[in-house]
């Protein structure tokens, strides 16, 4: 009887409760750290830096691209336009060349202070041909002098209704550092692509 009460109130030894995460907070936690991480990064990323004029080459090749497809799909010549901030993409209609109105995707293109784009001609047989085209009114008619400027300019670049393109490289370069460029090359055939990186 005794051996039984004593084991009846025998006193017993609980665990400390344990205060810790649960792996669903856990996981919570590290979302909301790479959310706060991609919001703040880019803000401290410098305007030239590498990985945004990668991202810029990207968006030309890409909007390039969309104007020969375009320009095979309508039948209209298209062509590609440097401008004092950027580029714009044109389309020859109404007998001369003017900005796309009716394709949001190819609206003119700012690319910021922090960049510097120019557009080179390829080979010398089109570098005089281009020339010839701008110099003689190929894709404009001849018109009042109260015709604006914007009106009777040509593209740089050129995408033909035919598939072909006017072949030639253009350079995205830092504003800060002229060495530092990303090129991008267009040859006859259509082909649109980032020229590699040669080890100096």
């Amino acid at each position: 009887m005794a051996k039984s009460s004593l084991r009846r109130h025998r006193p017993s030894f609980a665990r400390p409760r344990q205060h810790g995460f649960t792996l669903l907070e856990i996981m919570l936690v590290l979302v909301l750290i790479g959310l706060a991480a991609s919001t703040i990064l880019p803000s401290l990323m410098p305007k030239d830096s590498g990985v945004l004029m990668q991202k810029e080459a990207r968006r030309l090749i890409l909007l390039s691209q969309t104007a020969r497809e375009q320009a095979l799909i309508k039948g209209r010549d298209m062509g590609l336009q440097q401008t004092d901030t950027g580029y714009r993409f044109l389309v020859f209609q109404e007998s001369q060349w003017q900005p796309i109105p009716d394709l949001r995707l190819l609206s003119p293109v700012e690319i910021g202070d922090a960049f510097r784009i120019e557009i080179l001609p390829g080979e010398s047989v089109w570098r005089e041909s281009l020339e010839y085209e701008k110099g003689n009114g190929f894709t404009f008619e001849d018109s009042d002098d109260e015709q604006s400027e914007e009106n009777i300019t040509t593209p740089d670049l050129y995408f033909w209704a035919s598939g072909e393109n006017s072949p030639a490289e253009i350079q995205l370069s830092s504003a800060s550092d002229s060495g530092n460029r990303i090129s991008i090359l267009i040859d006859e055939s259509g082909s649109i692509s980032q020229a590699e990186e040669t080890p100096e």
